[in-house]
């Protein structure tokens, strides 16, 4: 898998090695960059998850809404409790909800003042004052773990040693970049009217290779679906509210799907 170096070594290449300062390096990195991040953008835009991390949630009793710690979090979609002490725990999938839809999963008390460690119903996530936040209903009241599952929202390598992610697609993402920076470039020995001449039949040639990587890509979008998913992670109400007034299995049900 090439580094983001040798995919700035490519690109030069592909345009047939200009003056070393038009572009310069930083001008190449610049658009390879963008162009890694908007063929990720596109392939999380698909049925499956292309890039995800996880980070753990730590709800505390009497705390209702949480800061999304993920400094890469993007786009949630699986929330599931978790003990890191108990080999056999039985993970249950907490759903989502939007915020004014918060009653339609859970109807009881604001607050449990069950001492389980996992009381969560439902889990909702929204976007404040330039920081995500997760809040928990009901309010817990005892601390528990889940684990956050999202899509990441950055695929920028760090550095120029890192690989990138789109290995399978790396001609299309060179040969985007070149045709992007074509207006850049200009050839030692050329006047104005070769260098002109020049990028016109680079353009051509380049274009003809776009349009046969993109085709590859788009067929694998296309087909980039989940087949065979049955049951998700089966979630319920448990009996918590036991002798106040309230009976979780009313509201929700086990393996609801």
């Amino acid at each position: 898998m090439a580094t983001v170096a040798e995919t700035i070594t490519s690109v030069r290449l592909l345009l047939a090695q200009p003056e070393p300062s038009t572009p310069s390096e930083a001008v190449i990195l610049e658009v390879v960059l963008n162009q890694l991040q908007h063929h990720h953008n596109q392939l999380q835009s698909t049925s499956n998850h292309f890039s995800v991390d996880s980070y753990a949630l730590d709800a505390t009793s009497g705390t209702e809404d949480y800061i999304v710690s993920a400094a890469n979090f993007g786009r949630p979609f699986l929330v599931h409790t978790e003990d890191a002490d108990d080999t056999y725990h039985h993970r249950r999938e907490v759903p989502f909800s939007l915020l004014q839809d918060a009653d339609q999963l859970y109807r009881g008390p604001q607050q449990t003042h069950s001492a389980y460690e996992w009381t969560a119903q439902e889990i909702i996530f929204y976007r404040r004052s330039n920081a995500w936040y997760a809040r928990l209903v009901p309010i817990p009241g005892a601390s528990g773990s889940y684990r956050v599952w999202f899509e990441v929202a950055l695929a920028n390598p760090g550095a120029l040693t890192e690989t990138h992610g789109l290995a399978a697609f790396h001609n299309l993402v060179k040969v985007q970049s070149a045709l992007s920076l074509l207006p850049h470039c200009r050839w030692s020995g050329l006047d104005a009217k070769d260098t002109l001449a020049q990028g016109q039949m680079l353009e051509r040639a380049l274009l003809r290779d776009e349009a046969k990587y993109q085709r590859a890509f788009d067929h694998y979008r296309a087909n980039s679906t989940r087949e065979g998913v049955s049951d998700r992670i089966g979630y319920g109400g448990l009996d918590y509210e036991a002798g106040d007034g309230y009976d979780g299995f009313s509201q929700i049900t086990w393996g609801r799907s």
